[in-house]
């Protein structure tokens, strides 16, 4: 570009939009990669979606015979939103065969999904990941019940909590970590991958930008699930 128009955009960028690099991405994209910057900022896991993408890791991935599927768990509070990622480990690999939500209804309800797909796939259960709130009491059919005692219940054994950590920025960043090994089925995990994608910060308008927060959008039930899975996998390593 000529003198002429590097001044203008600079002089653009600094009077028009306060120096704002982000809202003259938005405005005036020069390059490709501006653009395209438009539509990933402020989402949290951009970068590990987009080399998901470009490695291949979103495919058709069968059940492996044999191999248990674990489960890694959101447990809805206010919204009643439950999510669940359903894991096998294959060599050096995460794959994620599976995602099932459900939104307002018990957790028998997602317990039902859950056995659905073990019928439909011959699959045998591993372990079952629930958040450090799977200890906490919460109104059952008859009495104050933990959701590790409700999905026991259910018929779900071998469950486990993945410990508090002191923030969830610390929790994005391990799964941040992690999830260069992670592979998605395309089809098991439509709805999932759609969440991990709409995964975002929370825009602070006071200061024009994107703030550490998550945006509470209906996505981050999701990523809070397969989060866990980063977080537990953190543990062991220390």
């Amino acid at each position: 570009t000529s003198p002429r128009k590097r001044a203008w955009y600079v002089k653009t960028r600094d009077e028009t939009f306060g120096g704002d690099r982000e809202k003259m991405f938005r405005q005036y994209p020069s390059t490709l990669r501006e653009a395209f910057s438009v539509a990933t900022e402020g989402r949290w896991l951009a970068t590990q979606m987009a080399r998901a993408r470009h490695d291949g890791r979103i495919m058709r991935l069968p059940v492996m015979p044999g191999v248990p599927v674990n489960s890694f768990w959101d447990l809805g509070v206010t919204t009643d939103a439950n999510c669940v990622w359903l894991h096998q480990k294959v060599g050096p690999w995460d794959h994620f065969v599976g995602f099932r939500e459900t939104l307002g209804e018990p957790y028998s309800a997602i317990v039902r999904l859950m056995q659905e797909f073990a019928a439909a796939h011959g699959c045998v259960w591993g372990t079952h990941y629930l958040p450090h709130d799977g200890d906490q009491t919460r109104p059952g059919s008859t009495a104050l019940k933990t959701p590790r005692v409700m999905l026991g219940d259910l018929g779900l054994r071998n469950i486990e909590i993945v410990p508090r950590i002191s923030e969830v920025e610390i929790g994005i960043g391990q799964l941040r970590e992690d999830f260069a090994t992670y592979r998605f089925d395309e089809a098991e995990c439509k709805d999932g991958i759609v969440h991990l994608d709409g995964y975002a910060k929370k825009w602070n308008g006071a200061m024009a930008t994107w703030s550490t927060l998550v945006a509470e959008n209906g996505h981050q039930h999701a990523a809070d699930a397969i989060r866990q899975k980063a977080q537990f996998a953190h543990n062991l390593r220390m």
